[in-house]
């Protein structure tokens, strides 16, 4: 046997490989990019010699390289370039953009986000909450905006320096509730100077290291377009692409049935890339949210009588994309949160799969926001793949109840019932709309609680699954989503070494404590890419 680059004893290895995600070892032994054994400590330091670096784990857990089976990494990105404005103190928000300040050279822009949260400002005095001349008062040289978070517009703020360079003279009117005016906002944003690829590459350069901070090795980055499929290239090429992005293809504004279709033609393989970036699915969005009342429903809204949302595809031309699909050996990523598009979407994969008598295609369902009893069976029947981002339940506990009513609240955000039918779970955050970390994630599945511990009794309890199968979500269940099992999800001698070391015992951590989990160190490929301070 070789000797190991790497060895990490002393620890709890959970594999992943059983359900029960007991420790089965205490060391870890890596040579190259691949697990070498898996043993006692004793016997895994035999490995070793004068070049081998060993890690003392002090009992803590290693559990695989984290998969995030949804995220919008360039959106995520950009976040980590801007500060935060995500926060109803005043202060907060101007000691954040202070910071940011700091960082940045006199006359260059600064930009600060909101998040998704940003509704919590409907009803703030936009003549007295974080002021221009506040603004102007902690960034006299810098022009500095804050807006709802990236890419998706709505500018909430500016300073004086940033209108200026916009054209905006003093006086003229700038808001109109809480947010600035359309036409100020497009003024804003036309003086923005843009270097898109320079900043999209620092974006995505620091969603990877926000990535590994948390112990994700892998993940799924949704509705990637065509500019971002050649950045991710370029950065492979440059060394600089460690983190494993499986690609789903988007359609996004300017794409049609056609186009997207030939986008399935031209992407890259499985194999490609050292398996760091391939790309054999596209994102499609069959209906809308709730928040916005465009979810497709079978029931009217609760709040809005009369409406039911909408659905974004016909279902001829929604099968003409999902056979060419099948036909190209692609996995359809489909957005589906109201429990008409759910209804559709089922009857279309139905179809497609029954007459291409596909067997081992894994099509995917996304968010599962609002299923009917017998969807998560037919699921099973059709071997769907079940993409769910638990901490939207708690989170949007309060806008779902308004939007749907209680009798319907059972088949929200249901994973114990997808779970039950034998449907596999691929957890993911849906970062940046939550956090990219998998812990908080595993503790709102466990819980059915946010971050903040609401609601305290949980939201719709019964829908809560075991913290087992929420590591597995978040591991084998990831690759299987992806057709990675075969050399990712689990720790066992021969696949490539992606693994994280958390600062516990992940079996015994107390489950209010399962969202405080931090990860000491991460490898991918072999290769320490995270060492907390």
């Amino acid at each position: 046997m070789k000797d190991a680059d790497l060895i990490f004893y002393n620890g709890r290895i959970i594999t992943c490989s059983t359900p029960e995600c007991t420790p089965v070892a205490e060391a870890i032994a890596i040579c190259g990019n691949k697990i070498l054994a898996i043993g006692p400590s004793q016997e895994i330091l035999k490995l070793s010699n004068s070049n081998t670096k060993a890690y003392d784990l002090k009992g803590h857990s290693v559990v695989p390289g984290m998969y995030d089976s949804h995220t919008h990494l360039l959106a995520q990105g950009q976040t980590q370039l801007m500060f935060s404005a995500d926060a109803m103190s005043e202060d907060e928000i101007l000691e954040n953009a202070k910071r940011k300040i700091l960082d940045t050279a006199p006359g260059e822009w600064v930009e600060g986000y909101c998040g998704f949260r940003n509704s919590k400002w409907d009803t703030l005095d936009p003549a007295n909450f974080v002021s221009i001349e506040k603004l102007d008062a902690i960034s006299p040289k810098n022009p500095l905006y804050i807006h709802r978070t990236a890419g998706q517009g709505g500018i909430l703020r500016a300073n004086t320096r940033a209108l200026e360079l916009a054209g905006i003279s003093k006086g003229t009117q700038l808001y109109s509730g809480y947010a600035m005016l359309p036409k100020i906002e497009k003024a804003l944003l036309m003086a923005i100077p843009h270097d898109s690829k320079r900043i999209a590459k620092r974006a995505l350069l620091a969603a990877q290291q926000e990535m590994f901070s948390y112990g994700v090795t892998s993940c799924v980055y949704v509705c990637v377009s065509r500019e971002e499929e050649r950045i991710l290239r370029e950065l492979y090429a440059e060394g600089l692409l460690k983190l494993r992005i499986h690609a789903a293809l988007g359609n996004l504004a300017g794409d049609t049935v056609q186009s997207m279709k030939e986008r399935m033609h031209t992407a890259p393989s499985t194999g490609e890339y050292d398996h760091r970036f391939t790309a054999r699915s596209i994102k499609l969005f069959a209906d809308g949210t709730f928040g916005r009342h465009t979810a497709a429903l079978l029931e009217d809204y609760t709040d809005r009588p009369g409406c039911k949302g909408e659905l974004n595809y016909t279902d001829s031309e929604l099968y003409e994309i999902i056979s060419e699909a099948g036909h190209s050996g692609y996995q359809p990523l489909i957005h589906t949160v109201g429990d008409r598009a759910m209804e559709q979407v089922l009857r279309i994969y139905k179809r497609v799969i029954e007459e291409q008598k596909l067997s081992d295609h894994r099509f995917k369902i996304e968010h599962l926001q609002l299923i009917r009893p017998g969807d998560p069976e037919q699921m099973r029947s059709l071997k769907l793949v079940a993409s769910m981002q638990a901490a939207h339940a708690p989170y949007n506990r309060i806008m779902t109840q308004q939007r749907l009513g209680n009798a319907r609240l059972k088949w929200t955000y249901a994973l114990q019932h997808v779970l039950q039918a034998g449907v596999p779970i691929a957890g993911g955050s849906d970062a940046p709309v939550q956090s990219a970390n998998p812990f908080e994630g595993i503790y709102a599945a466990v819980t059915r609680k946010y971050i903040d511990g609401q609601p305290a009794e949980g939201y719709i309890p019964e829908n809560a699954i075991s913290r087992e199968a929420a590591l597995h979500s978040y591991t084998i269940m990831g690759a299987y989503g992806n057709f990675a099992e075969g050399y990712l999800g689990t720790l066992e001698t021969g696949k490539i070494a992606d693994l994280a070391i958390l600062d516990c015992d992940f079996t015994k951590c107390p489950t209010e404590k399962l969202k405080d989990i931090r990860v000491v160190c991460t490898v991918c490929s072999g290769e320490i890419v995270y060492q907390a301070d």
